[in-house]
């Protein structure tokens, strides 16, 4: 008799978030920590600014430097986790500001918006 083949392990669907005048749609997703996430810019460039679960500035994906990723104006991605900064539960903050924009601090990160935040839950490692 056969035996069963072993589950795979597939690699969660891509999020996407799309932005628009600083503000990302949707403001809020999840995904899984071996998932990717990419950023559309719709109108022009961005740098998305980007915060761990502490509020901190941090380098959230892999390959991203001085706590945030520089967006050309289309598809931007795929960026997966960077795992030495975020673990499964977390919840990770990102912040589209034009390139003109200084960039955000820790202090900014607590009240003075100059985009729209939005949010990632990083979730388990999905499997079929």
């Amino acid at each position: 008799m056969a035996e069963p083949a072993p589950a795979k392990s597939e690699a969660p669907a891509p999020i996407r978030f799309n932005i628009t005048g600083s503000a990302p749609a949707p403001l809020t997703q999840s995904q899984a920590i071996n998932g990717t996430v990419y950023f559309t810019c719709l109108d022009r460039p961005y740098n998305i600014s980007t915060w761990d679960p502490a509020g901190t500035p941090a380098n959230v994906f892999v390959g991203e430097t001085n706590d945030y990723l520089v967006c050309v104006l289309g598809i931007n991605g795929p960026y997966s986790f960077n795992t030495s900064v975020v673990n499964v539960g977390d919840t990770v903050t990102f912040e589209p500001n034009p390139p003109s924009s200084p960039q955000r601090t820790e202090a900014g990160a607590k009240g003075d918006v100059v985009g729209v935040k939005g949010t990632i839950t990083i979730t388990n490692v999905r499997t079929p």
